[in-house]
């Protein structure tokens, strides 16, 4: 019986193997494939699989994470829902990476409303710069990893 179930456990891969389109086979083609992904994607993968340096602040952390800082720190007020702040993520996982020399915090608007309140975030993504506790800086919108980099360093 097992023998039998082998079989056809077999033959439905090999025949799944052959059908444009099958599930069980494309899944795995496409995870160990690297020629078939465009050529962003491998870095962005890496990116997503390495140890995010991004740090979320909310109302009972805030003060300690971006206030009280020694660094610069770029908070970005996001929602999940918002298609703009999502494509926003990778850029502020690679400045983070990048610049040991300054903090990248996220603060949820929708789990931390008075904190948006108080920083008259009324748009999303909006992103400030904190020195010393104060903001110096901001910008709301999409904004390039660049101009990120810039605000940091002024």
């Amino acid at each position: 019986m097992a023998v039998t179930g082998l079989a056809f456990v077999a033959g439905a891969l090999v025949v799944c193997k052959t059908t444009p389109g099958c599930y069980l086979w494309a899944r795995p083609y496409q995870e160990t494939s690297t020629s078939s992904k465009p050529l962003g994607e491998e870095k962005e993968m890496a990116v997503a699989n390495a140890k995010s340096k991004i740090e979320h602040a909310n109302d009972s952390n805030f003060r300690n994470l971006v206030l009280k800082a020694e660094v610069p720190v770029l908070v970005d007020f996001y929602a999940d829902w918002c298609g703009p702040c999502q494509r926003l993520s990778p850029v502020l996982e690679e400045l983070a990476a990048e610049n040991p020399d300054a903090k990248v915090v996220k603060v949820n608007v929708d789990d931390n409303p008075s904190l948006a309140e108080t920083y008259g975030v009324d748009s999303i993504p909006s992103l400030k710069v904190f020195k010393n506790g104060k903001v110096v800086d901001e910008v709301v919108g999409l904004a390039s990893k660049t101009e990120l980099r810039e605000m940091l360093i002024r």
